[in-house]
């Protein structure tokens, strides 16, 4: 009898991003014959789409399906994967039937917020703190990541890394050598405040700037570097092709958990200059598949200098087969609150309220 999966997401295409790709990769790779999967994400609900980013559907009222969909599936595992109005609904939903569940920290909100406003996001980490403490893990992409959140008093935090299918993600034998008088320097992700953009079409680079990705400032920036070449979103093969075309990528984000578009760059043979957030510093060796450095100018000036054949190297370490497996062996059984005396169900729901 096949184990039944309910995956709970508010992070589904269309949207293009990480957390898309990683769930995507995941179901992608579980065993067809041993795995039932059913996944609720907005496209299944009446949403309104959020002004800064249409491409994310807001849904108001989630919590009656997902209740009935847990009854009637009746899910040996339960995983809620991102943080929103679907998030919330799923952990009551969960907390409600007494069932057991799952989930993922993806996104550092609380630094995205303060980028945006200024202000402390201390109080959204009290949120998050909160609603992850009613799952039984929840996943994190790093032992970096996982200590941080240590400090902030998280609990029962366990690391499951993320992959990159290098099948895809190669250089093509027949794309020219790296032009060192006339490098090209790429920016791969969406096109906001929080990502950083701009620092790198600051900087002072010789050769070409690129951009790939889309988001609310796109037609600000065109506005402001029209020498610089914006491409919008690409996936697949095209990305692979522009992306290989590329000598360095530059991931100026101070915000970044994992990124996956360092692991997509280094396995396409392309150094990568970032900043040392903890993500950027867990999947990259400074000085040898990249730089880390407050300065990213000289670091992605620096990364041309870099031995290529390091970087596909790196990348292949990691493998969505291997984050898969982790995903996993890091899910719980979602009934053993069900079998439990009332009074001692009824303690135990107070207990995570």
């Amino acid at each position: 009898m096949k184990k039944k999966l309910l995956i709970i997401t508010d992070a589904w295409t269309p949207q293009v991003n990480g957390v898309v790709t990683v769930m995507r990769e995941t179901i992608k790779r579980l065993p067809e014959s041993e795995f039932e999967v059913r996944l609720i994400h907005p496209g299944v609900f009446f949403g309104i789409s959020l002004p800064f980013y249409p491409e994310i559907r807001f849904v108001p009222f989630g919590q009656g399906v997902i209740r009935k969909t847990i009854r009637e599936f009746n899910p040996d595992y339960i995983h809620i994967d991102t943080e929103s109005a679907l998030w919330l609904a799923g952990r009551r939903a969960c907390i409600s039937q007494g069932k057991r569940f799952t989930t993922a920290y993806h996104t550092n909100f609380p630094h995205y917020f303060e980028v945006r406003t200024g202000l402390s996001g201390e109080w959204i980490f009290s949120y998050l703190r909160w609603f992850h403490s009613a799952a039984e893990r929840t996943m994190v992409s790093t032992e970096l990541l996982r200590n941080e959140l240590e400090v902030r008093n998280f609990k029962h935090l366990v690391v499951r890394p993320l992959g990159v299918d290098t099948e895809l993600f190669q250089k093509p034998e027949n794309t020219p050598r790296p032009n060192l008088g006339h490098p090209i320097f790429i920016f791969l992700g969406r096109l906001a405040v929080e990502k950083g953009v701009e620092d790198f079409l600051h900087c002072n680079l010789p050769g070409e700037k690129w951009v790939v990705g889309d988001g609310p400032q796109r037609y600000e920036l065109e506005a402001m570097y029209p020498e610089v070449r914006f491409f919008g979103y690409k996936t697949g093969g095209d990305l692979v092709e522009i992306l290989s075309k590329a000598d360095v990528l530059v991931l100026p984000s101070r915000t970044e958990t994992f990124g996956l578009v360092a692991l997509e760059a280094l396995s396409c043979q392309i150094p990568v200059a970032a900043y040392p957030a903890p993500g950027p510093s867990y999947i990259i060796s400074d000085g040898i598949d990249g730089i880390l450095s407050t300065d990213i100018e000289d670091a992605a000036k620096r990364c041309l200098l870099l031995d290529r054949t390091k970087c596909r190297e790196k990348a292949l370490k990691y493998s969505w087969e291997n984050s898969t497996k982790a995903f996993l062996e890091n899910l719980v059984k979602t009934d053993p609150a069900e079998r439990m005396p009332w009074i001692l169900k009824r303690k135990y729901l107070r207990s995570i309220l």
